[in-house]
């Protein structure tokens, strides 16, 4: 059997909870005999601790993946009589992880929030009370954008959401509150 030369191409990622999933692609074999594929994939380079055979799909996607964790995948085709190959090049991927930092008055109507995530270049939505207020792209590690439009002494519940344009939305982080602090009148007499 031929060694298998496979194109890895990361196809997107979806998080769940405290996990998340990647997809990934390759070329097909061109061998006639060829039976199926297996992913193989670890959290450390050319170790794979984890099989999955996906049959004759030359796409897979593979749950349960910790954020923030190194991955490395490779795949191998089989054949009918059960002759593998050797491994594909070899992808690493880590899900990326966001976490809101705060959520600040940031000066009449408006908020400042500040959140972390590990993946420059992703995009995010903020959320206030479930609609979307905007959507944007960063490429640092530490964001700190401005909420306009808020109306002071109303209860807000702000969420951030990390975007990507394969997979869209990622779930929403867990509602944050803010309130912007009513402006003290004073009234001259």
């Amino acid at each position: 059997m031929r060694t298998l030369v496979l194109l890895f191409l990361l196809c997107g990622l979806r998080s769940f909870g405290q996990t998340a999933s990647v997809g990934l692609a390759w070329d097909a074999n061109s061998e006639t005999d060829i039976a199926g594929y297996r992913v193989y994939f670890g959290t450390h380079p050319a170790t794979y601790t984890n099989v999955t055979d996906v049959a004759k799909v030359t796409t897979a996607t593979i749950p349960g993946l910790a954020l923030g964790t190194n991955y490395y995948f490779a795949v191998t085709a089989y054949n009918t009589l059960g002759l593998e190959s050797d491994y594909s090049n070899e992808v690493a991927y880590a899900p990326p992880v966001l976490a809101i930092v705060s959520v600040l008055p940031g000066g009449p109507g408006k908020a400042r929030l500040r959140f972390t995530y590990n993946g420059p270049g992703i995009g995010f939505r903020v959320f206030t009370n479930g609609s979307v207020m905007l959507t944007a792209v960063t490429t640092t590690a530490l964001a700190t954008i401005d909420l306009p439009g808020l109306v002071a002494g109303v209860l807000y519940q702000t969420q951030v959401a990390l975007v990507d344009q394969i997979s869209g939305e990622q779930p929403k982080t867990a509602p944050i509150p803010v309130r912007i602090p009513i402006e003290p009148v004073i009234r001259r007499q």
